[in-house]
């Protein structure tokens, strides 16, 4: 394995990787409470590949706060009526994203 200063660093858009993932999988992967889990099996299987591939020497996942809107809903606001359900389908199927520790301040 190469010395660790010259693996790349991984950082990740979470909110971009997680809304990939949730589209990636059929909806009919669900997890307790009949709640959706595409977005977690897709999203850790993205994880798993790109650490194999990459064999990066640190990852960084990044996630966009639920409380304040983002960039995204400022530039990109909605084209379709099911815009906002879509993303808030992600994010429910994502709702085990507290199991992450918060980001530093």
């Amino acid at each position: 394995m190469a010395h660790s200063a010259s693996r790349p660093l991984l950082v990740i858009d979470g909110d971009s990787f997680a809304h990939r993932a949730y589209h990636g999988l059929p909806k009919t992967i669900r997890r307790t409470g009949d709640k959706g889990g595409g977005a977690i099996v897709g999203f850790a299987n993205y994880l798993i590949r790109l650490c194999t591939e990459e064999q990066p020497r640190a990852v960084v996942v990044g996630w966009d706060t639920l409380s304040a809107p983002n960039w995204r809903a400022e530039e990109f606001p909605p084209t379709r009526a099911t815009g906002h359900t879509m993303m808030k389908s992600s994010t429910n199927s994502m709702s085990c994203r507290n199991l992450w520790p918060p980001a530093a301040s």
